[in-house]
């Protein structure tokens, strides 16, 4: 589960232990800690997977420049991982706040996707 991957993730760290879990990413660990991939040459935990934003037909013609905005997102591993992250450190209930400051830390990269 990811409690117990995370708790031992943790313990290790804490203990300045090896540790090896098996993890995925995106993932707010890899905001949070300097870790590292081992070689996986036999693709047994799989190849990069995407996320799509998905609309209704006709989203685009009625709200052209949401369906732009939607489409200029793009995060890299690490820009997504500092995002997961905010919010799980901010807890829930502070959502909004989690959004504006990462946002506010990101304001270049924000803007690159307004139309």
């Amino acid at each position: 589960s990811e409690p117990a991957m995370i708790s031992r993730l943790e313990a290790g760290i804490n203990n300045n232990e090896w540790v090896v879990v098996t993890g995925w990413s995106p993932h707010w660990k890899f905001g949070r800690w300097d870790l590292k991939y081992l070689d996986d040459p036999k693709k047994v935990l799989g190849e990069v997977e995407l996320v799509y934003v998905v609309v209704r037909d006709d989203f685009a013609e009625e709200y052209p420049e949401v369906a732009q905005f939607l489409s200029n997102i793009k995060l890299n591993d690490e820009q997504y991982a500092t995002l997961i992250g905010i919010f799980e450190e901010a807890g829930s209930g502070q959502e909004m706040e989690a959004a504006r400051q990462w946002i506010a830390e990101n304001q270049d990269l924000v803007d690159s996707w307004i139309p």
